[in-house]
Order: C-alpha cells, then structure tokens, then sequence
C-alpha cells in the first residue's frame, strides 16, 4: 500500500465515457479504490460517497471511484446509482498497482488477485495525506469525512 507523504504522479485514466482524465485541478482528492462495478458493496460505497459529495465539495475535496472495469460497465454503475462524480476505468491495473491497491484474497476458500478496497486522500500538490485499506464499505465516507476534518453530524 502506498505510504502517506509520498506525492502521486497520476496516469490518465478513463471516465465512464472513455474520456481521458488527467487530474491537473488544483482540488484535494479522495480516490476510493473498489473491486468491481454494480456490485452490492461497491455500489453502496459508491452512493454513500455521493451522499457526502456536497460535504466533500465545500471543503475543497474531488471524489472519484477507481477500479479495472471498462468505461462501460463503470458508466452502467454510475447511471443505477446516479453518481454525479467520476467513477474511473483503469483496465491495465497500472494505477491501482502503483496505489498498491492489487493484493491476494479469498473468497469461498480459494485465493486470487484483485483490488483490496481502499482509499487514498491527497493534497492539492497530489500528497497523500490519508490512506484507508481493508475497509468495510458500509460507513466508510463518513470515517473518510471524520478523519480529515469533515464533522457529518
């Protein structure tokens, strides 16, 4: 997992349109990194996130989604559930190895590799300031929001 204080040199990476999104806005980010699109977890993440963009936004904040789907399938997830913000492709995995986001898990007692649900925040300059692995994504954006300074409630 990449450490806090290293600074991200960003890739290009797709949006659900396969727009090219190359993340020069001087904005803080949020990279929430998930496993697959329109899936029951993921898609919970992804809506509670969207619930806290407002939140998010005014303190100067950028939300997006990452994982090794397609455009399509990420564009699918984004229109069931009406995220506003870019939900992102990464389909050669060179991002999310570089975010150290791609680990070994098991599911029904057999071992695979595949992207371990996690979040990166950054600075404006592209500093990590914050990193979540391992995370549950029932309540995650709102310990996100805790954890830089966000009160929800």
């Amino acid at each position: 997992m990449i450490k806090i204080g290293k600074k991200i040199k960003f890739n290009i990476l797709l949006d659900k349109n396969a727009k090219k999104i190359s993340f020069k806005q001087k904005r803080n980010k949020i990279i929430f990194c998930f496993p697959r699109a329109n899936t029951s977890g993921c898609n919970l993440e992804a809506q509670e996130f969207q619930t806290l963009m407002p939140v998010f936004d005014k303190q100067n904040y950028d939300i997006y989604g990452l994982c090794s789907d397609s455009p399509k399938k990420i564009k699918l997830m984004s229109e069931k559930c009406n995220i506003l913000y870019d939900l992102l492709s990464d389909e050669n995995q060179d991002f999310l190895k570089f975010l150290g986001v791609i680990g070994i898990k098991k599911m029904y007692g057999k071992e695979y590799e595949g992207i371990i649900r996690s979040t990166i925040v950054c600075n404006e300059e592209n500093i990590i300031t914050h990193v979540f692995d391992k995370v549950s994504p029932k309540g995650h954006a709102e310990k996100v929001a805790e954890a830089i300074g966000i009160k929800i409630k």
